[in-house]
């Protein structure tokens, strides 16, 4: 509802503040996914304090052709969503023909896709700064690719200062990297990545065409 009440522009930038507490389904009778806008940031108290829960009933948060957005200070949790198109997934987020998108000291646990779990990039320049990607998945019983993070369609990211773990996935099961762009970079910082697993290969990373950097 606050997004259509906003004028945003890329000079103007509004930010929308959540306050402490859990907001989902049952509890505050949100609808999810939340549809996010150019423009828009969404802010919140803290990981541990604000939390987005869609209680299995759709994505949490949704990026469609969006342009400039820093989601800040909360956790992403709850989010379900089965499609069986190769270019659709994300339980906790989808990003989708969106670029200068940061994500930045957000946890993204216990979500649920046919394609990335835990987030999914189709055609996106996205950063995420100090994140937590634990206890995502594919769906199963035949299980997608990307437990934690699945990049695909030409998308590049920058990571700084992750942890991903305890996801699972078919291939990647913390990060699958499927057809990342060529010329923009994709790059790793300073990332911990443990107790993954994988059906088939690659239970931490997999890579199919692409040449992501990776340091530390």
């Amino acid at each position: 509802y606050a997004f259509i009440r906003i004028y945003a522009t890329a000079d103007n930038p509004p930010t929308i503040n959540f306050t402490e507490g859990t907001f989902s389904p049952s509890t505050t009778g949100e609808n999810f996914p939340i549809m996010v806008i150019s423009n828009v940031n969404l802010v919140g108290e803290g990981e541990e304090d604000t939390i987005l829960d869609a209680d299995s009933s759709g994505q949490v948060i949704q990026f469609n052709s969006c342009r400039n957005i820093v989601v800040a200070n909360l956790t992403v949790t709850g989010g379900y969503y089965f499609n069986g198109a190769i270019s659709h997934g994300g339980g906790g987020m989808e990003f989708r023909s969106s670029n200068n998108i940061t994500i930045t000291n957000v946890t993204l646990r216990n979500n649920i896709a046919s394609r990335g779990g835990g987030a999914m990039l189709v055609n996106s320049r996205v950063t995420f700064t100090n994140v937590d990607i634990r206890d995502n998945s594919t769906t199963p019983p035949n299980f997608g690719d990307g437990g934690g993070i699945y990049a695909v369609s030409s998308s590049s990211m920058i990571g700084k200062n992750m942890t991903i773990s305890g996801n699972h996935a078919n291939d990647g099961g913390g990060i699958r990297f499927n057809q990342i762009h060529e010329n923009l970079s994709t790059e790793l910082i300073n990332i911990t990545v443990f107790d993954n697993t994988a059906e088939l290969e690659g239970g931490g990373l997999s890579i199919r065409y692409g040449n992501p950097q990776i340091t530390n």
